[in-house]
């Protein structure tokens, strides 16, 4: 019996769909009951303010991934290249996205913003983008540099 390739393909974006969706809700499920409970007593130890500690980890969470696929990349010998775009469209991603994805996903659908901390951390941010940028002016990026780029991350 023959199945028509359309159907076959149907059939197959269906299954990857229905996987994706049961790979999302088993992380979530990790993140509620394993997660957010270890995030909550680490914060608790270090006795970190609720708001920092909140800003620290979603911080480290959302670019976790990339830090690990771009180290790997910049570590195997397959030539791929880091490139700066992929960077900044992170960073976009993080300043942009997410916070209109929480709004969307709230119950009273507005985000209240603190003038101050927003300031500030944009500020920090585009001093961290342009020392980026200069040093990577060239197309390359020494130790010095990369050094000096870790200690401003870790001070900031």
């Amino acid at each position: 019996m023959d199945v028509d390739p359309m159907i076959l393909s149907i059939l197959e974006d269906v299954a990857i769909a229905l996987a994706l969706l049961g790979l999302f809700t088993i992380l979530a499920y990790v993140c509620e009951e394993g997660l957010a409970p270890a995030l909550e007593e680490l914060s608790n130890k270090l006795e970190l303010p609720h708001d920092v500690a909140c800003a620290t980890f979603l911080a480290f969470g959302s670019s976790a991934p990339e830090i690990f696929i771009n180290s790997s990349a910049a570590l195997s010998n397959s030539g791929t290249e880091v490139s700066l775009g992929a960077m900044y469209g992170s960073a976009l991603i993080s300043f942009t996205l997410i916070p209109a994805a929480c709004v969307l996903v709230s119950e009273n659908q507005t985000l209240t913003l603190q003038v101050v901390p927003l300031l500030r951390d944009t500020t920090f941010f585009c001093i961290g983008m342009t020392a980026l940028l200069y040093f990577a002016r060239n197309s390359e990026l020494d130790t010095k540099e990369c050094v000096m780029l870790i200690l401003y991350s870790l001070l900031t």
